[in-house]
Formats: C-alpha cells, structure tokens, sequence
C-alpha cells in the first residue's frame, strides 16, 4: 500500500517554484523552508533538553484550564503542549463560541484529551461529553488526565468511528496524533485492532449532541457516511472538523462536502494554524476566514490536497 505524504518533496516543489515562478519566489521560499526546520529542530532541541532534566517521562502541566500528564517521548501534540501551552489556537480561541452550559458534546478521536478537557469545562456539571479513542496508550493517558481533573461529565471509549460497526487495523505512528485508519504515513510503524462503531449506533441510547468534533486524520467522510440520522435530523448542530483533504482524496473530499451542504451546514470559522513554506513565505498567515461551504466546494486547490489540512466549524441553525 503506498505511503500517504503530507506534502511534496521541498526538492521537487522548488525545481517546480523556479520554472514556474522564477528565482526571486524561489529564493523567498527555500529561506521559508530553511528558517521553519531550523525553528523546528531547535524546538525539538528545546523538547528534548526538558526531557533530559525530567525524572519521570509523563510530566503534569495546566493546559487551557485543566491538569494534562504530557508524555516526553512524544515529538507530536505533547511537544507543542509542553513549549507552548496550546494546539491550533485559533481553533481553541473560537471553542467557547460553540458551547455553553448544559450542552451534550461528542469528541471522535479525543487523543489525549486536549479539546474534550475544554469541552467538559464548557458544558459544565449539568452538561455530557462523550469521547471516542481508539488508540490504547491514547486512550490511558486520556483517562489518567480526566481522573487528574476529577471531571464527571465525561464518558469515554475506546472506540473508532465510522461507516459501519466492524473490526479494522490502524496504523500507528511515532506520533501520537497521527494514528489513522487510512493509508499509513511515512511515520507509521505498526497496526492496532480497532473496534469500529457508527456514530448514529453510539448515540442510540444517549441523549442527541449539539456539537461534535472530529479529528480522524482523513477518515472524515467515513464518519459522517456513519452519522446519517444525525444529519438527517433538523436541529441545530455544530460539526467542529479537521478536514485533511491530502489524505482523503479529491474524490471523497467533494463527497464530504456535498454531504454536508445538502445537510444544510454553513462554515462559521476557518482555521489553518499548520502553515506550508510557501504561505510562511509571504509573512503574513494567510485569511480563510470569509471563506463558505460553496466556495471550498469551488476551490480546487482545498479539494486536491494542495492546501494541507484545515480546521472547520461547520454550523446548522
């Protein structure tokens, strides 16, 4: 099975950059992309030195709010925990927007817990979060942390969603946000068996979510396949998604998209906080904010792939 990619070779992108838009935009983005693994190995050289200091390879640090037991040897979510005390913060700026007290919340792939501690504090003692964590070593570390914050609110389950109730293989990664149910990753070094359920079977006997969020690492489009009643369902609901159009596929990205603008959703917010070289070159992060469902739907750069993955609040009224 062919490794899936999160970008094109800096090689073979710049000889592209250089025929296509000549040296002066080739030079700015070589220096991009030397300045963003520079940065990136110092911070990993940061990671690493705080590692060395530690006697115990699971540190507790306040994260957004809540206690986190962060794990060292961890080069993904735990590394930016650790140095910068937040993930995506744009994505979790908007959060508080999209819950209140009382809410009933659904987080598919919690990892660790970082979005689903956030969403407990939000909806409160009178409110319901459900998490779903496929992952084994994942799924530890995300009860050890909602045991370190004594939230009752909060029912997890080491589960996988998706288009039918199965048994499946996931990939695992060195990286423990990375793990995923598609084509593995450069970084995947060996399979899980997951129990893989559909979101409209999970909620048979709950009470129905307002807000849902996911974060499957392309296995997007099989997951809403598997909520159909949801969607089918008049009420408000807000879809709170990472849409990695690289691994999904121009094919099954349109579907998801459809799938979503025939449910009657709107985009309410665009987040991109993982920049590629060619957009750090210009300086300034670029807007995606004015964005709409039909103009994604439009852009065959976000449909491709091109333009990596993307943070989306999606909302029905």
């Amino acid at each position: 099975m062919p490794l899936a990619t999160r970008e094109t070779p800096f090689l073979l992108r710049a000889l592209r950059l250089l025929r296509t838009s000549g040296t002066r935009e080739f030079l700015r983005v070589a220096r991009a992309h030397f300045l963003f693994r520079w940065a990136r190995a110092a911070r990993v050289s940061r990671f690493w030195l705080l590692k060395l200091q530690a006697k115990d390879r699971f540190q507790i640090y306040e994260i957004q709010g809540s206690k986190m037991a962060l794990d060292l040897e961890d080069l993904g979510l735990s590394l930016d925990l650790v140095l910068d005390g937040v993930r995506e913060p744009l994505s979790t700026r908007a959060l508080p927007s999209f819950l209140r007290k009382g809410d009933v919340a659904l987080d598919i792939g919690s990892n660790i817990g970082y979005y689903l501690l956030q969403e407990s504090r939000l909806v409160g003692a009178e409110g319901r979060v459900y998490g779903l964590e496929p992952e084994e070593e994942n799924f530890r570390l995300l009860q050890r942390n909602i045991a370190l914050n004594r939230y009752d609110n909060v029912e997890v389950f080491q589960l996988a969603a998706g288009a039918e109730n199965m048994e499946a293989s996931m990939y695992l990664s060195r990286h423990s946000n990375l793990h995923s149910l598609v084509t593995p990753t450069e970084s995947s070094q060996a399979t899980q068996p997951t129990t893989v359920v559909t979101v409209d079977q999970f909620l048979a006997d709950k009470p129905r979510p307002s807000f849902i969020r996911m974060d499957v690492e392309g296995y997007e489009y099989e997951v809403l396949l598997g909520m159909e009643k949801i969607l089918e369902r008049p009420d408000p609901l807000v879809l709170f998604i990472e849409v990695h159009p690289h691994f999904l596929g121009a094919r099954k990205t349109d579907l998801l998209l459809n799938i979503l603008d025939q449910a009657r959703f709107e985009t309410v917010q665009i987040a991109k906080s993982w920049l590629r070289e060619q957009e750090m070159a210009r300086g300034v992060p670029p807007d995606y904010s004015f964005h709409h469902l039909s103009d994604l739907l439009a852009n065959s750069s976000f449909v491709s792939g091109e333009l990596g993955a993307f943070e989306i609040f999606f909302k029905r009224e």
